[in-house]
């Protein structure tokens, strides 16, 4: 029996590679074969789409592709969590080429504390090492804070003098991991002797990571924190909820003495108003490192247990968007002041029909912060973001003015 002949609409199909309906009439140019070679030619010479770099405008021209051969519609009204246009006078407003991963800005100048004020500034540097060769005694003079707290120092041992000079700082308290070298650690840089120091909080599963350093002063406590990230892939996240539960019990159990400062790298975005295209991050199939519902209902929980503590920055900017202490270094993040905690990347498959999820971390959210008992609310002048002090860190600093 001979072959069946090939209905125009297949010929169409096999000539463009765009399929019609079933039983569809083609033009006579349509139902032409075109000669082999040069549908050879055509398969050979289709590329594979790249993955974008720029992930909004990407995820925008795909959208585009996708739905150009179905019936046009009108553009959706802007999401929620799509930020407001800066003002051009905002704190974080400024110029394109300000901020590089490569050094802080020359010009850095701040006011010094009151009289009777103390002034302590908290800061994950990512490595002392890389951060003093991109300007951290620069930032470190211009702030002249009373107290420094520095997380993720990343150091084997304590240094001498080479990163700082006892002369600015006399009273110098460094911490580092024993379980990984290279890893983690923090410090605490004083100009005001404290009464009593403490490293770790007792529990030996974790004070092996150089997290905690605890300096009692006359009127307060001060916790400097670096609480554990729960991993890119939330492979720690139930460590970190035992971390949690740690912490929140060595903190009442000081808090019954004095009042306490609990400052640091606490690696939670606690409100949605805290991460950058929050909606978009709560819908992702993919959770979201710092963002998830366990760690911020352990923040929560925290923060309204009795007596409640203070996040003292949202205390006093309850109105306030798009300031954040951490950006990713991929995506030019830090110059838009936007992204998603984790940027989809797609992929888009042969007949363009579907899209396929890929991650790649782009994180922009408020992970420091400083956190005090109530009864110190009153002495808080000041709570804020360096946000111009960008380029030694992926973070950057913050900063509480309290009276004395």
């Amino acid at each position: 029996m001979p072959p069946k002949r090939q209905t125009a609409s297949r010929k169409r199909k096999d000539a463009d590679d765009t399929p019609v309906a079933v039983g569809a009439e083609a033009s006579p140019a349509e139902a032409e074969e075109p000669p082999a070679k040069q549908r050879r030619t055509s398969s050979r010479t289709k590329s594979k789409p790249q993955p974008p770099t720029d992930p909004v405008e990407s995820l925008e021209s795909i959208k585009k592709s996708k739905t150009s051969r179905s019936k046009k519609t009108e553009p959706p009204p802007p999401s929620d969590d799509t930020p407001p246009e800066t003002p051009s006078d905002s704190p974080t407003s400024y110029s394109s080429n300000q901020f590089t991963n490569t050094t802080l800005p020359t010009d850095l100048s701040y006011d010094p504390a009151p009289p009777n004020h103390l002034k302590i500034i908290s800061w994950n540097i990512a490595g002392i090492g890389a951060c003093v060769k991109k300007g951290f005694r620069r930032y470190l003079d211009a702030e002249n804070a009373d107290i420094v707290c520095l997380q993720e120092t990343k150091l084997g041992a304590e240094p001498g003098e080479e990163y700082v000079p006892k002369e600015a700082y006399p009273y110098q308290y460094w911490t580092h991991s024993t379980a990984k070298k290279g890893y983690a650690g923090s410090a605490v840089l004083s100009k005001v002797e404290p009464i009593f120091v403490k490293y770790g909080i007792d529990v030996e599963e974790f004070d092996d990571e150089g997290r905690i350093i605890s300096l009692e002063f006359k009127d307060w406590y001060l916790i400097a924190c670096y609480i554990p990230n729960s991993g890119m892939k939330l492979e720690r996240l139930e460590y970190k909820q035992r971390y949690n539960k740690a912490m929140e019990t060595y903190i009442r159990d000081l808090e019954k003495k004095k009042p306490i400062v609990w400052a640091g790298d606490l690696n939670v975005a606690h409100k949605e108003v805290d991460l950058a295209r929050s909606k978009t991050n709560k819908k992702s199939v993919f959770r979201t490192p710092g963002f998830t519902q366990e760690e911020r209902d352990d923040f929560e929980r925290i923060l309204t247990s009795d007596p409640p503590l203070i996040d003292t920055y949202r205390h006093l900017h309850p109105d306030t968007h798009d300031r954040f202490t951490y950006y990713s270094y991929r995506f030019n993040c830090r110059q838009k002041n936007i992204g998603w905690r984790y940027v989809v990347i797609f992929r888009l498959r042969r007949d363009l029909g579907n899209l396929h999820e890929l991650i790649a971390g782009c994180p922009v959210d408020r992970l420091d912060y400083f956190v005090t008992s109530e009864k110190l609310l009153s002495h808080v002048v000041e709570s804020d973001i360096r946000s111009e002090a960008y380029g030694a860190s992926d973070h950057v600093p913050i900063y509480m003015i309290i009276r004395q």
